[in-house]
């Protein structure tokens, strides 16, 4: 697992944590405000405002960013694979190695 998926994970599990936490507070407490609801105008109370909004849409963005990662990963793996069979050499013997030079050695 890379640093950015550890980081990513770690994120989506802390915001995930506040979404609960705000949703079991709303279902204790209500989601408005008493104050509001006396004065009419029935405002959100503060933890499910904007800040919940917000951790949704960092849980959204970075589980999308995960899956991206991953499955970048898997077809990184798939040509990893592909260039070692086909060469029978590791394709990251050296990052500033083309392609080229792998098969020139080869013949």
């Amino acid at each position: 697992m890379s640093i950015k998926e550890e980081i990513l994970i770690k994120t989506c599990v802390e915001g995930y944590g506040i979404i609960l936490l705000a949703t079991m507070f709303s279902r204790k407490y209500g989601i408005f405000s008493r104050e509001s609801i006396k004065k009419g105008n029935f405002k959100l109370v503060d933890c499910l405002d904007r800040s919940v909004v917000a951790y949704q849409n960092s849980l959204r963005l970075n589980l999308l960013s995960l899956e991206s990662l991953r499955k970048s990963g898997a077809q990184r793996d798939e040509l990893d694979e592909y260039v070692r069979e086909k060469y029978k050499t590791s394709p990251r013997t050296s990052p500033k190695t083309p392609l080229i030079a792998i098969e020139a050695k080869k013949q």
